[in-house]
């Protein structure tokens, strides 16, 4: 250091960023040990459908396939369409191609932890929050009580809140940048966080995000620009810049995933939003509901960190974009109600925001915990800086906390003790403030209360939720049971499998998913298990399925079912729908559950091929094969196929349902002659061997989705919809081969545009970079003059 210059000798700027980040891996390595602790921690969600979807994903991936079809749930559904599968979402992608489930899965929760810890941070630092200001948001935004609950439960509401940050931090930098290439460079950096947002959830996290990365644009290039945006016109332009162009790099990026949704969901039972559907729509909170910010549980948001956003405002209103995130957390709190407010109204103008929004009108604030982080962390940054005149208003959150818990004294509402600890440990520090001496330790001791809060608090949830969210070894859980490693065995020609225990000792119909703890339905094979066994099923869990397939199932069990579920009731195990879907096999429970006479009835109704402890496995005789040849053909308007067939009315095995002008055929001369036997079968082909006297039509129990185009004899032809919900090819007499293969032009031009646009924005950085400027340097970062009173 002597030999050295005094300026080179002098520590770089980034090493106390870099202990900053260091103590936040710190934090979250001691916060995710109660996670991967004895185990995985789980939910239903991520037992029933992403931990198993994602397996998949990565075991496709590392074959090097696209996985486009899933043909172990519904009798066979899209895969990288699906908006949940984490197809085009890169944290599942790399994650569980690299490693098997149990590690994978713990990967990506301590990712998702750190990563929006350490976004958060960065953004804090942007906005020039200082270092404990930025710390302050950071642990308030990883460890609140929603984001740690949700990392492990509800995995798109932690896609949303870890990406988000990131979208602000890029959009902020853009529109501060001087020229062209570091402005576009910006742009990739937020269109991608969006992109990570669409591929996560594109549906109402997605809108949300994109109402708040708007208004965030709104806010700093017309209400608060900038300096150099001082003309209202060149404010204007800058909007009309900086908004599309985030946008253009967002779904640009998100091509891959986004564009095979879209051609999903015009076919799928989401296609007229969720009106109608059962156990869709969840009411919003009641004004007494908004205690849950108080109570140390999934929806904590810290009480010293809430009395130190509630300060924000009063100390200074115009610096770190405080008043957009005041903006943001009461709104977002309004709009989670179940009254209808000023805001609501006011919101309900925008396209489809209505629609979206009443599906769960409480899911709007996880944008909340984004408005208290910040806000805390504003508070923090000002305490050194705080004047004696100011001095006066740290009593503010003093008063504010008495008037509060006077008022819940009042009501049945049981506040826990330790969330006003927290609330009193913050006011003091703000209070002593006044006190000179003091300001310069106060920033760091609320950042260690904080710490310490939500450290306790997320300790307690995992406590409490111990009966619903245990810790699981996933090998063993998914490990296949008796009658499922004989189906495993079964390799002589395609068919499929139900799990059947619909009902529970008092008679209600309750969804495996909600079941997925129960010792007698684990031994089923239901909810996700088959993608993870590779055994082909009739039922899953999914909240979106192909729209035709939903008819059908209601149609074979004679009523209506949950949206997410497509499960196999008694009234299904003797209609011709069961069989078919090519259902050969049952598994049932040894024992009958309670006083329910469900099982007994199935066992009565077929053979008993295997008996165990845990679960029988039944065969059905009555079964169809995966393909069939006819020679008949009937025109019948939509919906009127199923009612037909399930009535008795029409034979599929002779006579085959269109909705459109059946092809030319002929009768069999040998009608026992025909053939039609299944070579390959595929994920994303299927290969079938066709032998037949006449001119007729192959129909296959494979679900109908337009992406599936047929070769016979390798000339395309025309693939029908069948019976309402199946496929069905025509064929010329003779000897011939027909092949279908899953060819979406949708995710063709996706994966064309991502990676083109994803090739631009590397190119984009290369360049930056190699002018040798900084782009993190936060001497040309921090503002300046009088864009500091604004950023």
């Amino acid at each position: 250091r002597t030999l050295l210059p005094k300026e080179a000798a002098r520590r770089p700027r980034w090493v106390p960023d870099a202990l900053a980040l260091v103590l936040l891996i710190a934090l979250t390595a001691m916060s995710m040990t109660t996670v991967v602790r004895g185990g995985t921690l789980v939910d239903m969600d991520t037992v029933t459908q992403y931990w198993p979807w994602y397996a998949y994903l990565g075991e496709r991936l590392r074959a090097l396939e696209i996985p486009m079809w899933n043909p172990y749930q519904f009798s066979g559904t899209p895969f990288a369409a699906d908006p949940l599968s984490g197809w085009g979402y890169l944290p599942a992608m790399l994650i569980f191609t690299a490693l098997p489930m149990a590690a994978a899965a713990e990967t990506y929760m301590v990712v998702h932890m750190l990563l929006a810890g350490a976004f958060a941070y960065a953004l804090g630092r942007v906005l020039d929050l200082g270092r404990l200001g930025s710390l302050a948001a950071a642990v308030t935004y990883e460890f609140n009580g929603f984001f740690y609950e949700h990392n492990y439960c509800c995995l798109p509401y932690a896609v949303v809140a870890t990406w988000l940050p990131l979208a602000l931090l890029g959009l902020e930098l853009a529109i501060r940048a001087h020229g062209w290439l570091p402005r576009a460079a910006w742009w990739g950096v937020s269109g991608l966080a969006i992109s990570q947002i669409l591929a996560g959830w594109i549906g109402q996290g997605a809108y949300y995000s994109l109402l708040t990365i708007g208004g965030y644009a709104v806010y700093r290039t017309v209400v608060s620009p900038p300096p150099a945006l001082r003309r209202i016109h060149a404010r204007i332009l800058a909007l009309l810049l900086h908004g599309p162009a985030v946008l253009v790099f967002g779904f640009g990026l998100a091509a891959a995933s986004v564009l095979p949704r879209l051609e999903y969901n015009a076919v799928s039972n989401l296609a007229d939003g969720y009106e109608g559907l059962v156990g869709a729509v969840f009411p919003g909170w009641k004004l007494r509901n908004w205690s849950a910010f108080l109570l140390r549980d999934a929806g904590y948001a810290g009480g010293a960190a809430l009395a130190l956003a509630f300060a924000a405002p009063l100390f200074r209103w115009r610096r770190h974009a405080v008043p957009f995130f005041a903006a943001l957390t009461v709104l977002t709190v309004l709009l989670s109600l179940q009254q209808q407010t000023l805001a609501h109204r006011t919101f309900s103008l925008l396209p489809e925001f209505e629609r979206l929004h009443d599906h769960g009108r409480t899911r709007i604030t996880l944008l909340t915990y984004l408005g208290v982080a910040f806000l805390a962390g504003a508070t923090i940054s000002n305490l050194r800086r705080l004047s004696g005149r100011r001095s006066w208003l740290c009593l503010v959150p003093l008063l504010a906390m008495l008037v509060l818990r006077a008022g819940l004294s009042q009501t049945d509402l049981d506040i826990p003790v330790e969330t006003f600890r927290a609330m009193t440990l913050a006011v003091l520090c703000l209070v002593l403030c006044a006190w000179r001496p003091v300001r310069r330790f106060a920033p760091l001791v609320l950042v260690i209360v904080l710490s310490v809060d939500f450290h306790d608090a997320n300790r307690d949830l995992v406590r409490a939720h111990r009966g619903t969210s245990p810790h699981l070894d996933l090998g063993a859980y998914f490990a296949p049971s008796r009658a499922a490693a004989y189906l495993q065995s079964d390799d002589s020609e395609p068919f499929r499998y139900v799990g059947f225990a619909p009902t529970i000792p008092n008679g209600l119909t309750i969804p495996y998913s909600h079941r997925w703890m129960d010792p007698q339905v684990i031994p089923l094979e239901v909810n996700a298990d088959p993608v993870v066994l590779g055994l082909e099923a009739v039922q899953g869990y999914n909240p979106v399925h192909i729209a035709r397939y939903d008819d059908w199932m209601q149609a074979m069990n004679g009523r209506r079912q949950d949206y997410h579920d497509a499960e196999v009731f008694l009234a299904a195990l003797d209609s011709p729908l069961l069989h078919m879907l090519n259902t050969r096999y049952l598994i049932v429970p040894h024992k009958a559950l309670g006083k329910q006479d469900d099982v007994r009835l199935a066992k009565e109704r077929f053979p008993l091929l295997l008996e165990d402890q845990r679960a029988d496995l039944l065969s059905n005789p009555r079964v169809l094969p995966r393909a069939w040849v006819v020679h008949e053909a009937r025109q019948e308007r939509a919906g009127r196929a199923l009612d037909l067939l399930r009535d008795g009315v029409v034979d599929p095995w002779r006579t085959v349902l269109l909705e459109r002008q059946p092809p030319t055929m002929a009768p069999a001369a040998e009608p026992s002659a025909d053939q039609a036997e299944v070579q390959v079968s595929d994920p994303e082909h299927l290969r079938v061997r066709v032998e037949t006297t006449a001119p007729g039509m192959v129909v296959l129990s494979e679900v109908y989705y337009p992406a599936w185009r047929a070769y016979v004899d390798g000339e395309p032809a025309e693939v029908y919809a069948a019976n309402h919900a199946l496929r069905a090819v025509p064929v010329p007499a003779g000897e011939h081969i027909v092949d279908l293969r899953y060819e979406s032009p949708a995710l063709r031009l996706g994966i064309a545009i991502t990676l083109g646009l994803g090739t631009v924005v590397i190119a984009l950085w290369v360049k930056v970079l190699r002018q040798g400027t900084d782009p993190l340097d936060y001497r040309t970062l921090r503002p300046s003059g009088a864009a500091r009173g604004v950023s």
